[in-house]
């Protein structure tokens, strides 16, 4: 039996050995296909062992017993799945590796926000910009999502109802909060001050400081690497509320 050559920078399940451009470019007689890189949907191969995954290996490795290709309905790479559930002591290990195939991503964190271009000038205190906008004219609610420069991927997500929230608790410490990191703490927070922003927890340890939105939300800055050595005059400095 061939061993699996699934290019190394689009194996699903981590690295591989081998690197042909056509990992299952078998003969009839290995139980394979000649399709693409995993056939079509349907086709059924022989196992093929895993040299970085042991427990994919036991799971599939079995002599005679052909597996299923699976291609996602929303596109991207197939996913190879024996064709009977695994057997024996390596089972449990098979359905942990097989967990592992379902990736998901980070979206963004949505905020209910009672001033919208209040919630924004906070915000943009703290170095994100407006990415995108959605106004819903017939929902009347507006989308507004807000991320650090080049990290468009990691937004947050400010929603504003046109005709008010009341219903809207004055704490949303329930909700726990939002994390950045900062190059420099200390001139973090005292561009914060500068503009009015009140420093609930100020760095006294020169890591870690907590400040909250207009509409209460907790936002966790903490200092890239190493901390900085105490200074003034944050290690003086009161906690002021909760964050």
């Amino acid at each position: 039996m061939k061993e699996c050559g699934w290019p190394d920078a689009r194996c699903p399940f981590g690295r591989l050995r081998g690197g042909s451009s056509n990992p299952f470019e078998q003969d009839a007689t290995d139980g394979g296909t000649t399709g693409g890189p995993l056939g079509d949907a349907g086709d059924r191969l022989d196992a093929v062992p895993c040299a970085a995954n042991p427990a994919r290996t036991a799971a599939l490795d079995r002599p005679g017993e052909p597996v299923r290709i699976l291609r996602p309905v929303t596109g991207g790479d197939p996913e190879i799945l024996p064709s009977t559930p695994a057997r024996g002591p390596l089972s449990s290990g098979a359905l942990q590796s097989r967990r592992m195939t379902m990736r998901i991503k980070y979206l963004h964190t949505m905020v209910r926000v009672k001033d919208l271009e209040a919630t924004q000038r906070f915000f943009g205190l703290l170095g994100l910009k407006e990415t995108r906008r959605w106004d819903n004219d017939g929902g009347r609610f507006t989308l507004v999502f807000m991320a650090p420069e080049g990290q468009e991927e990691c937004p947050v997500e400010l929603t504003y109802n046109w005709d008010g929230d009341e219903d809207l608790p004055s704490d949303s410490r329930h909700f726990g909060h939002l994390a950045y990191a900062t190059s420099n703490i200390y001139d973090l927070c005292q561009h914060l001050m500068d503009n009015g922003v009140t420093i609930n927890r100020p760095p006294r340890d020169g890591r870690m400081a907590f400040v909250r939105s207009p509409d209460n939300i907790s936002v966790e800055l903490l200092q890239e690497g190493d901390a900085l050595a105490p200074a003034e005059p944050w290690t003086s400095m009161e906690n002021i509320g909760h964050w």
